[in-house]
């Protein structure tokens, strides 16, 4: 198994203290860090943690939620493709590709 340190901030968030009721939606964005070094590759990368908690939680929902944060974020999207994936620590997975149009086209 490859070492790997998860984005720590979605781990620290205790949604069910007692006050908060569902639809629970946690966005939580981080450093990843992990020993690969190559090509493609770098020790530290960022990643973005969403949590969604609700009776009607579904991919579809998570994809909109993940696509509304991505269009508030970075103010214009030019194309956003959902791959489904998989990663052994969460199922379903997905990874998402987001081409953002600059100033200059």
């Amino acid at each position: 198994m490859q070492s790997f340190i998860k984005n720590p901030n979605l781990g620290c968030a205790n949604p069910y203290n007692g006050n908060v009721k569902p639809p629970i939606r946690i966005v939580a964005p981080g450093r990843v860090y992990r020993n690969d070094y190559d090509q493609t590759h770098t020790p530290m990368f960022h990643q973005i943690e969403l949590l969604y908690v609700d009776k009607k939680a579904n991919f579809t929902e998570l994809k909109g939620l993940i696509h509304d944060f991505l269009k508030a974020f970075l103010k214009k999207i030019y194309k956003c493709v959902f791959r489904p994936s998989f990663f052994p620590f969460t199922e379903p997975s997905a990874e998402v590709d987001v081409m953002r149009q600059t100033a200059n086209g």
